[in-house]
C-alpha cells in the first residue's frame, strides 16, 4: 500500500476446486470472457449452444469448428 503496509489475503481451495465449485453460469461467464479475445459475440453464442447439447450432437466436428475464429 502507498502506507507501506502490505495486504495478504490466504485461499485455502482455489475457485472452481472441488472444495469451492463454480456455478455454471460462473462457467459460462469465464468462458465468454475467455472466448472473446478470440471468438466474436455471435460464435461465442453457438459454441455455448453446442456444448449444452453435446451428448446429442451426431458429430464434435462442429463443435471443432466453431471453436476456431
Amino acid at each position: 500500500m502507498h502506507d507501506g503496509r502490505t495486504l495478504e489475503r490466504i485461499e485455502p481451495y482455489n475457485r472452481g476446486s472441488s472444495k469451492f465449485p463454480m456455478s455454471a453460469d460462473d462457467v459460462k461467464a469465464k468462458f465468454r470472457d475467455n472466448a472473446s479475445f478470440v471468438l466474436k459475440p455471435d460464435r461465442i453464442a453457438q459454441v455455448e449452444s453446442l456444448v449444452d447439447r453435446l451428448e446429442t450432437l451426431a458429430d464434435a466436428r462442429e463443435l471443432v469448428t466453431a471453436c476456431c475464429p
